[in-house]
């Protein structure tokens, strides 16, 4: 399958130079101080800097940093698959959207493909200005320099419509419940990590009460 993937607000931050390093923006708070477009058309070629045709479905944010734009997409299925559960992170020239590297990350448990607003390739990467974390929904987070080498990888079970963001050096997000405590009540089904950026270590973990 085929999919065109716009990205339709990259004259915003082509022109100002400016960062958007993770999915809620670099606060946190989806603003800018920046000037950005209120309408655009891919058809009329309306604020559209550039356009990459891409081998699949997929559901994550871009984020931007040092000119380069980083998202992920669903790999590649055959036939009318329903299920998935491996992604493809992708790293793109955020002026000319070139593609500059792509690098598979596996997952161990199957998602619906494009389900509720929600699969393996939901999660926005998060960066930090040297590395940049993508997580896959169906059970594994990454994290690679921004050429692509990867710097570490390990299995973490995710909700797909989590938002990670950074703070100070680590990578906060909501998890899923693990497979051992599906048995529990289902106000106990949610907690929040934040493992180090430059090491993956589980900094942090708090099981929370309640569902969003």
């Amino acid at each position: 399958m085929k999919h065109l993937f716009v990205f339709s607000f990259l004259l915003l931050c082509c022109q100002a130079t400016a960062d958007w390093p993770q999915g809620g923006g670099p606060a946190g708070d989806f603003e800018t101080i920046h000037e950005a477009p209120t309408h655009w058309s891919v058809v009329d070629e309306k604020n559209i800097a550039w356009r990459v045709t891409l081998p699949e479905t997929g559901q994550s944010t871009p984020v931007i940093t040092r000119g380069k734009v980083f998202f992920s997409t669903i790999k590649e299925v055959e036939g009318d698959a329903e299920l998935a559960n491996d992604i493809v992170a992708w790293c793109c020239d955020s002026k000319t959207g070139k593609v500059l590297w792509r690098r598979e990350i596996k997952g161990k448990f199957p998602l619906r493909i494009s389900g509720a607003f929600s699969d393996s390739s939901s999660p926005p990467a998060v960066c930090d200005g040297e590395r940049v974390v993508f997580i896959n929904a169906s059970g594994t987070i990454a994290c690679f320099d921004l050429d692509g080498v990867e710097l570490w990888n390990r299995e973490l079970l995710s909700v797909g419509r989590t938002l990670p963001l950074k703070f100070s050096a680590r990578t906060m997000k909501r998890d899923s419940p693990t497979f051992s405590r599906l048995q529990l009540p289902l106000m106990d089904f949610f907690s929040i990590s934040a493992p180090l950026l430059m090491t993956s270590a589980p900094e942090r973990q708090i099981d929370c009460e309640g569902v969003s």
